[in-house]
């Protein structure tokens, strides 16, 4: 874990109230694609009771060197709409990584990705690394979202899914239901599910999961709240 001043490289909407940052990448930091990331603003413009610091999962892959990428969604939180109107070249304090919410290295495991909104952020850089590397895990990934406005990286990952015979994706615009799930529940004694949204939706899938005799020794998530 390391404590690294950087600058921010870029920022631009990737879907509806969606914003992605690029910082740029210290020539030191290294990180495993599922992890996430602290950034501390040095101030803020706006009135926030949580402070100057938040935590964003990594979407760019390791691969890349250059930057650092985070996106969220704009909920009004003085913390993101500081950071949101920050201009290129601005500093802050990048602070990790952390986190175990990574893939294990045996290329015999099929995973199963479910993703509410940004919670596909680690999938994205789990997806990049993955594909960069050529290795054989199968991926699938169930990505909600309320519309196709909303779903960030949405080109992207139709592009990735066509060019690739082990990533396949499959939009739902609405309420994710068992019907979506079930139809992957094959062959599970070698299969990981990885669960990534708001903690309304990850306790559903978790409990269609259960349904589905899926034990939790196959089940990895991570809840996203809003701030």
């Amino acid at each position: 874990m390391k404590i690294i001043r950087t600058q921010i490289r870029s920022q631009k909407k990737v879907a509806e109230n969606t914003l992605e940052i690029q910082f740029v990448r210290p020539k030191d930091f290294e990180f495993v694609a599922g992890q996430y990331i602290q950034i501390a603003l040095d101030r803020l413009s706006y009135p926030d009771p949580k402070g100057p610091s938040r935590t964003f999962s990594i979407c760019s892959s390791p691969f890349e060197k250059d930057a650092v990428t985070i996106i969220f969604r704009d909920t009004g939180s003085g913390y993101k709409k500081t950071l949101s109107e920050l201009d290129v070249g601005s500093e802050v304090t990048l602070e990790g990584p952390f986190g175990h919410f990574v893939l294990p290295k045996s290329a015999n495991l099929k995973h199963v990705f479910v993703a509410g909104g940004i919670g596909v952020s680690p999938f994205v850089s789990m997806i990049k690394s993955t594909l960069t590397e050529g290795l054989d895990s199968s991926i699938d990934l169930l990505y909600a979202n309320r519309n196709q406005e909303s779903a960030a990286y949405l080109e992207n990952l139709k592009n990735m899914s066509s060019n690739s015979y082990t990533f396949s994706l499959d939009l739902i615009f609405g309420r994710l239901g068992a019907n979506d799930i079930q139809k992957y529940v094959k062959d599970s004694s070698n299969t990981l599910w990885w669960v990534v949204g708001p903690p309304g939706m990850v306790a559903e899938v978790k409990h269609i999961l259960a349904s589905l005799q899926i034990p939790d020794a196959k089940i990895r998530f991570e809840e996203f709240v809003g701030y």
